[in-house]
């Protein structure tokens, strides 16, 4: 696929977002997962680099340590929209505190 503009129309048509690059990948990802988890996607990521700093294991998306695991939380959110939806709840919940304490 080639560049966007409108990057929600194509994201909102995913359930969950997996996105597991290689180990030493050159930092290039945090836009894509902020952009997927700004529109209620949650994310399952490899522990490493940036990725690691970006999501919240079990609160705001997964971290996982394998393919094998990857492939487990991938199943079990696509099968349970309903964990989807907390996971998306406690987001905004967190971003909306974060702002809130910066702003006032």
């Amino acid at each position: 696929m080639d560049f966007v503009e409108d990057v929600r129309s194509i994201l909102t048509e995913i359930d969950v977002f997996g996105y597991p690059l290689m180990p030493y990948h050159t930092c290039s990802t945090e836009n894509a997962i902020l952009e997927a988890m700004a529109v209620g996607i949650p994310p399952v990521l490899l522990n490493q680099l940036t990725e690691k700093y970006i999501v919240e294991d079990g609160i705001t998306g997964f971290i996982v340590n394998n393919k094998e695991e990857y492939g487990k939380i991938i199943r079990y959110l696509y099968k349970n929209e309903d964990v989807r939806k907390k996971l998306v709840k406690m987001r905004e919940n967190m971003f909306l505190t974060n702002i809130q304490a910066k702003t006032f």
